[in-house]
This record gives C-alpha cells, structure tokens and sequence, in this order.
C-alpha cells in the first residue's frame, strides 16, 4: 500500500492542481468580483481534502502493520480477518492455488487461492507452517502454476497507454460537451449519455490500444468501463460550464446594455419659476 501510494499520490495530486487552476482561470473570468474570495477559499479546500483523501492509502497501510492478520483454515473454509474486516472462501468454490515469491517480501511466500467467487491472497513466513499448509491446498485442490494463471491474460495498461485513455477522455467530454450546450435538447442529452456510458472515450481508447481484446478480456472492460464514467462525469461539467459561461456573457452584456442607456437618456432639468 506504500509503495502504491508513492507511485500514485504525486500524480493524482498534480492532476488535481491542474484542472482546479483551469476552473480557477475559467471562473475568475465569469464571476463577479465578489464571489471571488470565497471562491478561492473553496478551491483551497478542495485541494486540502484531495490530499487527505490520497493520504488515506499510507494511514490504511499504517493501520495495517499495527493490527494482527489472522488466517484461519478449517475443513469447510479459508478465512482471513485483518482491518479490512473478515473474508471468506469456501472450499467447494476453490479452483486452484498459485504460490509465488517477491523480491521486496524476501523469505515469505504468497499463495493467491482461486475462487468462483472471490479470490484471497495468504501471505506466510517461510517454516513448518508453511509447509503445512502448502500440503493442505495440495491435497485440496489443483495447482495452477504462476506462467498460466489465469491474471496473466490480463494486460494491465502501462502508465503512457493511461495517459493517451486519459487525454482521450479528456478531449471526448469536451468536444460533447459544447456540443450538447450548442444545440441543447433532453432525447440528445440522454440519448448522448447512454451512450457515454456505455461506448464512450474508455472503449473507444481500449480498442484503438488493444483492438477486439477490449471485448474479450475482463480487465480491459473494466478500464474502459472506469473511464467511460469519468467521461460521463466530464461531458456533465463541460455542459454545465459552457452553458454558465454562456449566461455569463448574456449578463454581462445586458449589463452593459443597461449602462449605455442610461448615460444616453438625456437629464430633464426642472426649473422652479421665481415669484415676480
């Protein structure tokens, strides 16, 4: 989880500053002075509670050294109880034990437990106990070596196949968006988002990467599912502000409408007459 967090927290929090400077440009050029200040203070909390929110995977990391892991195997389960709570596999819904090794958890060994439903992960120190239970998953079900398991089909995108998913997405939700506010209609709008959601920016970047995998394999899906929500999510604030810069303008311009005419409207002087 530390590591984890390492590798994710300065990008996400880069990401965060990125688009609240945007909004923070975009707005200041829209508002009135006077909604300004507390504007600027809402951003700052904005980006104070983004950084508790990633600071959560080094507290739960933390949390996770302090409290006992307790694995438990008895005839009819395997369960595992740390501070995510307990968990549960049965052993009728096994399919097979993968062992493996790391290189950053030297002399532990980790057994990843198949399931129909849900799968586990034991991590156990190199002994007779281990022994033991490597024995037990032996005579319990079948093997499944570490070259044929079933998560390395899984093609995990790389760090640069996000970033074009990402800008894919990006630029997706933009160009819908002004779309949408340009000729505004609720069958468009649904219609649009149905399909967003369903065969958005996500599928569409998983194919152009991945081509008919994209269909095929369960990860893939999943990521273009992710980011097909997040272009939905995009796509309703893009509509939103290009509709508020909008009315914006339309204000601004009434405005100064009301202005002109006022210093144009020529002065009535009364003039009182003197008694003779």
């Amino acid at each position: 989880m530390t590591q984890m967090g390492r590798g994710f927290v300065p990008r996400v929090l880069v990401a965060v500053a990125v688009v609240l400077l945007l909004l923070y440009w975009f707005l200041h050029r829209t508002l009135p002075d006077e909604v300004l200040p507390a504007l600027d203070r809402g951003l700052v909390g904005v980006f104070l509670g983004s950084v508790g929110v990633c600071c959560l995977p080094f507290v739960y990391a933390l949390l996770g050294r302090w409290g006992p892991t307790n694995y438990e195997i008895s005839e009819k389960r395997i369960s595992k109880s740390d501070i995510a709570g307990l968990r549960v596999v049965l052993w009728k819904d096994v399919k097979g034990y993968t062992p493996s090794r790391s290189s950053e958890f030297p002399n532990v060994i980790s057994i990843l437990v198949h399931s129909k439903r849900r799968g586990m992960v034991l991590w156990i120190a190199e002994g007779d106990l281990a022994e033991q239970v490597m024995t037990t998953f032996r005579q319990r079900c079948p093997l499944i070596p570490e070259d044929e398991e079933e998560r390395s089909g899984k093609p995990v995108p790389s760090d640069f196949e996000i970033l074009q998913l990402l800008l894919t997405t990006v630029v997706y939700s933009g160009v819908v968006g002004y779309l949408l506010s340009a000729c505004f209609s609720r069958p468009v709008l649904i219609f649009v988002f149905l399909i967003t959601l369903l065969v958005g920016p996500g599928t569409m970047g998983c194919l152009l990467l991945y081509g008919k995998k994209t269909f095929r394999n369960k990860n893939l899906k999943c990521f273009a599912y992710v980011f097909n929500f997040f272009g939905l999510v995009l796509v309703i604030s893009a509509l939103v502000l290009f509709d508020f810069y909008y009315w914006s303008q339309v204000i601004k311009e009434l405005e100064q409408q009301g202005k002109t005419d006022i210093t144009s409207t020529p002065r009535t002087t009364l003039i009182h007459p003197t008694p003779s």
